[in-house]
């Protein structure tokens, strides 16, 4: 996924449920971090279900392949990556608690409230419920560490 100019499309298996966290939108209970990466970065979508029948010795765990068709550029707004991926991982280092509160763990608080006030995203939300284009514009907001 970090490297786009490499490929175009991506196709991978993985268990069941970190496909179905790859591809979670916003407001979906299994949105997390990688979610908002894959998002960033690319078009995807679980093709197939994969059961446990399918491998000898059949696993404990279902299978899925994700399709991934890659941006041309990762759309992070004006951020770099490494400053997106640090506003994303500080939004879901504790995913029940309000985004205010998880981007205090790595930003001042006056920093984090005027970035939010800026970027029009309600400081009480949880990091699932935020658009891709939220974390753009609190990416573009708050300072590179």
């Amino acid at each position: 996924l970090a490297r786009p100019e490499h490929f175009c499309r991506l196709t991978v298996m993985v268990q069941l449920e970190v496909a179905r966290r790859m591809v979670a939108p916003a407001g979906d209970r299994k949105r997390g971090s990688l979610s908002v990466f894959v998002e960033a970065r690319a078009r995807a979508r679980i093709r197939i279900r994969v059961p446990p029948g399918a491998f000898h010795p059949p696993p404990k765990v279902q299978s899925a392949v994700v399709d991934m068709h890659m941006h041309d550029a990762p759309q992070i707004g004006v951020s770099t990556p490494a400053h997106f991926d640090r506003v994303v991982r500080a939004a879901f280092s504790a995913p029940r608690k309000t985004v205010r509160n998880t981007l205090r763990s790595v930003f001042e608080g006056a920093e984090v409230d005027a970035a939010l006030s800026a970027a029009g995203v309600d400081p009480t939300s949880r990091p699932a419920k935020l658009e891709l284009v939220d974390f753009q514009e609190l990416a573009a907001r708050l300072p590179v560490g």
